[in-house]
């Protein structure tokens, strides 16, 4: 008994998780896709001409094909390239475990680092060409805002 309620109390805070964001938004887009509109009157029509159209036209059947191709291509490649480097790293680097990790994350900050600098572009004292200081404020530069500033530290410290 007292190991079911272990398992129960642990169980519960991933069950919910997963509920509130995976479970949820998947049965509200299915409820959606079964809408006749986004806006105004259709919006309450449940109808199944999407689904109709979907099975009248081949060119959708395969897009859905080639995607999901691409999907599992990437999903194996990924694989056969991350287990057995996995591996090394946790059995045979040694002291070198962390300089190799280290190598191996730091293109993916690249995205990171981009936005910032676009940021910073963006939100620059100096327009992006060089000429000079930024228009004043009302003049529709995206600098000229000091919630866009706000916006720009925010997703930069993220």
């Amino acid at each position: 008994m007292k190991n079911r309620l272990r398992v129960a109390t642990l169980m519960t805070p991933p069950a919910l998780t997963l509920l509130a964001l995976f479970v949820i938004p998947l049965v509200v887009m299915a409820l959606f896709s079964f809408r006749a509109g986004t806006f105004g009157a259709p919006r309450a029509v449940f109808t199944l001409e999407h689904y109709r159209a979907y099975l009248g036209n081949t060119v959708f059947h395969n897009l859905l094909l080639r995607s999901a191709w691409i999907a599992l291509e990437t999903a194996l490649f990924s694989v056969l390239l991350a287990y057995p480097l996995a591996y090394y790293l946790a059995f045979h680097a040694g002291d070198k475990r962390f300089s190799l990790l280290t190598l191996l994350l730091v293109p993916a900050w690249t995205s990171y680092l981009l936005r910032v600098l676009a940021w910073k572009i963006m939100l620059s004292p100096v327009m992006s060409d060089g000429s000079g200081p930024v228009p004043p404020p009302g003049s529709g530069h995206l600098s000229c805002t000091g919630h866009a500033k706000r916006m720009s530290r925010s997703w930069t410290q993220a």
